[in-house]
Order: structure tokens, then sequence, then C-alpha cells
């Protein structure tokens, strides 16, 4: 009895730890200055329940935009210093690399760990826990609606299949690309026998 009360222990801690601790997305980029400089930046953050864009630094002129900067680079530093372990996905399929964070950079309006080889993954994430269980196939997919930018509607590309909130069934994550300036990533979840909308932004100029 004792045996099987310590096991429920732990599966409630393994599923708590995982809803509590920020688990971050990443988008992987090469620089246009330098395309061996490759960056990995921050999209979205997952804390509590609740999916938040990651804040952005637009300028440094402007005294309220010097706290904001301040204010976004202490948020996102930790999760893009040096040394930071990220873990690779390729679509749905979690990969055996993992890439470690040499420095963190300012890049295209964000705080972004720079990394010392080019991947291959669609997205890299700080969470060595999601995508490690077998989650339920749900025959359905989303119904996507179609974004205008400027007049442009934009493309969907399956980016992601993973497992974010840990409740057995993977989120599907898409990057919408309308022009070279424009990029949202949207993130459905499967909540009462249907696909919702929980996530749309993490806009960049990419």
């Amino acid at each position: 009895m004792k045996t099987i009360i310590c096991i429920l222990a732990l599966l409630s801690f393994s599923k708590n730890s995982i809803s509590q601790t920020p688990v971050v997305l990443y988008t992987v980029e090469e620089s246009y200055e330098n395309k061996k400089d490759i960056f990995a930046i921050p999209f979205v953050i997952y804390k509590k329940g609740k999916y938040i864009d990651p804040p952005i630094c637009i300028s440094y002129e402007e005294e309220q935009s010097k706290k904001e900067c301040i204010k976004a680079k202490n948020v996102l530093l930790p999760f893009v210093k040096k040394g930071t372990l990220l873990y690779s996905f390729k679509v749905g399929k979690r990969l055996d690399i993992v890439h470690k964070i040499q420095s963190s950079e300012f890049y295209i309006c964000i705080y972004s760990g720079k990394l010392k080889t080019k991947s291959s993954a669609t997205i890299l994430t700080n969470s060595s826990k999601i995508g490690t269980q077998v989650t339920k196939k749900i025959k359905t997919l989303p119904t996507l609606k179609e974004t205008q930018f400027e007049g442009v509607y934009s493309t969907h590309t399956l980016i992601g299949r993973i497992d974010i909130d840990g409740n057995g069934t993977a989120e599907m994550i898409y990057r919408c690309d309308a022009n070279q300036a424009s990029t949202v990533y949207e993130i459905y979840s499967f909540k009462k026998n249907s696909w919702k909308l929980v996530y749309k932004g993490g806009s960049l100029d990419g």
C-alpha cells in the first residue's frame, strides 16, 4: 500500500514540476550579417498554464525604452545564458541532439542564445522533460484561419507537435509567414474533443 502511495506521489510531483517550470520554445535563425552566427530565439514562454510573449527591446534611445529593455533582459537572461542546454525537435520527433548556448546576445529586438553549430531542428526547448512521453494520437487537425499582414495572406507551416502542458496530447505549433518582415506563431491544443487556438504571437522581423 505504501509503495502505491509513493508511486502516485511521484507521478503527481512530476506532473506539477513540469507545469510549474517555465518552458521556453525557441526558433533557430541564421544571422543576416554573418550566416555562421546561429541564434536560438525565444518565441513563447509557457508558465503556470499560460502562454506568454517574450519581452522585446525596441530602442535604447528613450528613457522608458531603456527601462523596458533592462526588464526584457532580466526576464530572458535565465533562458539564454551561457551553458543553457536546449533540446531539439523536428516537427513531431524529438532528436538526440542537445545544443549548449555559447553566449547571450541581443538579436532582432530580443535577447537570444548564440549556438556553436547550426541545428536541423524546427524547434528547440529548455525543457528536458517535454516530448519524452508517448502522447495520445488525434486523427483530426486544427482548422487554420488565414491571417493577413498588410493585405498579404500568411502561409502556415507545421514546425512542432509537442505535449507542452503535460496532459498527454501534443500541441500543434505552426509558423505563419506572410513576408520577410512578419512571422507569427500559433499553438493549438486539443481540449474537450476539439482543437483550440491557445496562443498567437511571437512576431519577429524574420
